[in-house]
C-alpha cells in the first residue's frame, strides 16, 4: 500500500478527469472489491490479487516504471500482471482489455472490477466535464465489461 500511495500521493485525477478525489481512492476501492470478491479463497491468492490491484494504475497514471517495480522486489508474476493492466499510449483500448481478459484470472478480475467501479462513479464527473465526455467514458467502460464477460478467464487460481 505504501508503494502505491507514494506514487499516487499528488494525483487528483480520476482517469483523465479532474475531481476533488485523490486517485489513490479509486485504487483502494478496486482493491477492496478484489478482497471481497475472493472471500473463501486462499490467503496467498487474495494477497497476490490485492497486490496487483493496488498497482493496477501505477504505470499508466504515475511516473513509476516496470524497472522500479522490480527494484521494489515485487514478484515477476505481479510485475507481469501490472504491465498487462497498463493501457500504454498507442495501444487500442479494446485490444488492451482483451489482453487483460486473456492473460490470467487476476488480470481479468482486476480489470472487470476496475471497469465496474469506473461506471459506478461516473456521477462524480458531473460538474467537472461535459456530458459528451461522460457518455464516451460510459461507452468505453461498458465495452470493456462486454469484452470481459465474453471472455471469462477463471484459470488456475494457484499461479504463485
Amino acid at each position: 500500500m505504501a508503494f502505491a500511495t507514494r506514487y499516487h500521493q499528488s494525483r487528483r485525477q480520476y482517469h483523465e478527469v479532474p475531481t476533488s478525489e485523490p486517485e489513490i481512492f479509486h485504487v483502494f476501492d478496486v482493491t477492496q472489491a478484489v478482497w471481497h470478491e475472493l472471500t473463501g479463497w486462499s490467503d496467498e491468492n487474495r494477497y497476490y490479487a490485492c497486490t496487483v490491484s493496488l498497482l493496477h494504475d501505477i504505470q499508466e497514471d504515475t511516473p513509476c516504471t516496470e524497472a522500479e517495480l522490480h527494484e521494489a522486489e515485487f514478484s515477476q508474476e505481479v510485475v507481469a500482471a501490472v504491465s498487462v493492466l497498463t493501457h500504454f499510449a498507442g495501444t487500442n483500448y479494446n485490444d488492451y482489455v482483451l489482453a487483460a481478459a486473456d492473460h490470467s484470472w487476476v488480470t481479468h478480475l482486476v480489470k472487470r472490477l476496475d471497469a465496474e467501479r469506473n461506471l459506478r462513479r461516473l456521477k462524480r464527473f458531473f460538474g467537472y466535464v461535459e456530458e459528451k465526455k461522460i457518455l464516451a467514458l460510459k461507452h468505453k467502460w461498458q465495452g470493456a465489461l462486454s469484452i470481459l464477460y465474453a471472455n471469462p478467464n477463471h484459470g488456475d487460481k494457484k499461479e504463485l
